[in-house]
Formats: structure tokens, sequence, C-alpha cells
């Protein structure tokens, strides 16, 4: 026998009750405490910074997520600005850390290293970084902030160990990775 919701209302207000709440949680929009940086914030605090070049093209811009450090939340934003009349595209990729206050904390130039995902005062970023510190050039794929710009460190953590969407929400602790 063959079944439809039209038959069915509690089946149909319980499957879009679902769906909402899938939605939520997969766009991030579950967690109403602290609303999203939105692109017209990111433009106006990236342009009051002078970072775009006015004679680059503005490729890409968005906010990441957000870092701990000293108790305050810092926006993390990817930038890509491509240069005008190129062969090929090709530009200035940067990874920007704002103050609270929508001043610069730091930024990390990177090739094809994108900012994934921050947890605490940790950035998690795309492949190997390779940053030139005070100590000597080093390579890693997890930024570890402080609340001194200059004192952030760089270490490496295999991918397999990095944590799924699930753990990164905070439901489910890390897990030994599928094999």
């Amino acid at each position: 026998m063959r079944r439809s919701f039209k038959s069915s209302p509690s089946r149909r207000k319980a499957l879009l009750l679902a769906l909402s709440v899938l939605l939520a949680v997969w766009t991030g929009c579950a967690d109403e405490s602290k609303p999203a940086l939105d692109r017209e914030t990111i433009l106006r605090w990236l342009v009051q910074a002078q970072l775009p070049d006015p004679d680059r093209i503005l490729a890409h811009y968005s906010h990441t997520c957000d870092l701990t450090i000293g108790g305050a939340s810092h926006p993390v934003v990817d930038l890509r600005e491509w240069v005008r009349n190129a062969q090929v595209p090709r530009g200035l990729n940067r990874i920007i850390v704002f103050r609270p206050d929508g001043q610069v904390f730091q930024q990390l130039e990177y090739i094809d290293h994108r900012p994934l995902f921050c947890r605490g005062s940790e950035l998690f970023v795309f492949g190997e970084l390779e940053v030139a510190l005070t100590s000597g050039p080093t390579r890693g794929n997890v930024l570890v902030f402080s609340e001194d710009p200059e004192a952030y460190e760089l270490r490496s953590e295999p991918e397999v160990s990095l944590p799924t969407l699930r753990e990164q929400q905070g439901s489910e602790p890390a897990t030994t990775p599928d094999r």
C-alpha cells in the first residue's frame, strides 16, 4: 500500500521541522548567540585598512571563522585579489585576522593554503603553509595565535587527525580515523 504525505499532516510537519533543523545546523544558523559577519562589514573593514589594491580585481572575500584570543572574538577573513589583464589568473591571497573593533590584528599571505576553520586560538588551513618566523622558516597547517600579533606559532597535524564537521560543532569527541 502506497502512503502519501497528504494523508498524514503530522508526518509532513515532522519532516519539515527535521529538514529545517538540519538546514539550520548545516548552514551554521542554529547559533543565534552571535550574528554572522556580513559582507558589507567585511568590505568596510578591508577598505578602511587599505588592504585591497584598487588596481586589482577583488576576486573573493569571506568570513571564515572567529578565533578566540585573550577572551575576545577575532574574525578571520579570506581575501583573494587578481591582477588585471594577466594571461592566467594570478594575484595575492591573504588571511586577515581582525580585532573585535575591525582593526587588523594579523595578516598572512598564502598561495593556495586557504583558511578552513577555527578552534579556540587555532586557525586550521588547507595544506602546509610556509611562514617566515623570527626563529626561521617553518611549515604547518595549524596557526596558533596569542595576544601578541607577532607571536604566533605554526605546527603540523596530519589531515586524518583533523576534526570532522560534527567534531567541529562540538557534539562528539574526536575518534580514530576510519581505515
